[in-house]
């Protein structure tokens, strides 16, 4: 979830920011340029007919690196997490199959 927010929600952000700020007399920048930029020229300064706001260039560096600390989340921990709670799940319901059942008593051999 952080890792779309950071992504698409960032975007979504850009869209209405452009609607409602910038006018149409000056240049505005490409939101697709924004985001391609973000992470490929990360950390370094962005190019005034490229801006959109003060201090983007820290906000769009904090959301890299946000998005970049996820990835290993996504593919390795919560499948790990995930495997556990469906063995533990798996343990818990073949436990209570065997609770409500009779069991069948032995004859004994002679």
């Amino acid at each position: 979830m952080i890792f779309l927010q950071c992504l698409i929600g960032y975007l979504c952000f850009m869209i209405f920011y452009k609607w409602f700020a910038c006018n149409a007399r000056t240049v505005q920048p490409s939101l697709l340029i924004c985001l391609i930029n973000m992470f490929l020229k990360f950390g370094s300064p962005i190019e005034e007919e490229m801006q959109l706001y003060a201090h983007q260039r820290y906000i769009q560096s904090a959301l890299v690196v946000l998005a970049v600390v996820c990835v290993p989340w996504m593919f390795g921990a919560k499948p790990v997490i995930e495997h556990m709670y469906r063995a533990s799940n798996k343990r818990a319901t073949s436990t209570s199959r065997t609770r409500g059942k009779r069991r069948r008593r032995r004859r004994p051999t002679a």
